[in-house]
């Protein structure tokens, strides 16, 4: 069967600055160590210590055309690198907010790894960080009730194409499913798993009429 896709971490953080005090865009921040990112992974997931293999790095106020108007003198960044819920999953049962100093000196580690990458590739963050706060594959868990702390719902392999089940309507009499987990992860599955699924639901072609 097709397994899980990967968990992550996320911090989340507020700072005491507008756009114009950073030397940056409003796009998104992409940050690979090594063209190799398959052996990169495979090293930080049994080791997560070692080199990150993946991070990146977002500015949701950036992308808010009201932003500096609601919130002056404020600005908000998002950084999300991969994370194995095999780490955070001894504390599974614990309850939010109260899993313990090991597990917060754990957030706290990714957290100040993640605050250098913001420095380091968001000139002018630094000393202006008001806020930050990580979640983990256990916050995920909690919030999305996603089983094992999932990032994007199963496993993207080559494989999951071949499952036959993997399709708009369900074995569930109207019960129809879009999203991720009938195509793939990222923004344009989202609108061509929707398209799917109004196509199957309406029984009119709808990315048709859409690019017609």
């Amino acid at each position: 069967g097709i397994k899980p896709s990967i968990g992550h971490v996320c911090l989340y953080t507020g700072l005491k600055a507008e756009r114009k005090d950073f030397n940056t865009g409003n796009g998104n921040i992409w940050v690979y160590p090594d063209y190799n990112y398959e052996k990169t992974l495979s090293n930080y997931l049994r080791n997560p210590d070692s080199e990150l293999p993946l991070v990146y790095i977002s500015f949701p106020s950036f992308k808010d055309p009201d932003w500096e108007i609601n919130y002056p003198g404020k600005s908000t960044i998002d950084v999300i690198v991969p994370a194995s819920y095999e780490w955070f999953k001894k504390w599974k049962d614990e309850p939010w907010r109260k899993r313990g100093d090991e597990y917060n000196a754990l957030k706290q580690k990714f957290s100040e790894r993640l605050l250098d990458y913001v420095y380091k590739y968001v000139p002018g963050t630094k000393g202006k960080v008001d806020y930050y706060e990580l979640s983990t594959p256990l916050s995920t868990e909690y919030f999305n009730n996603y089983q094992h702390g999932e990032l994007y719902g199963l496993d993207h392999t080559p494989g999951r194409f071949s499952e036959k089940w993997m399709k708009p309507r369900s074995p569930i009499e109207n019960l129809f499913i879009s999203g991720q987990d009938i195509l793939f992860a990222g923004v344009a599955s989202a609108l061509a798993s929707g398209g799917m699924t109004a196509t199957e639901m309406l029984g009119v072609k709808i990315m048709k009429a859409l690019f017609n």
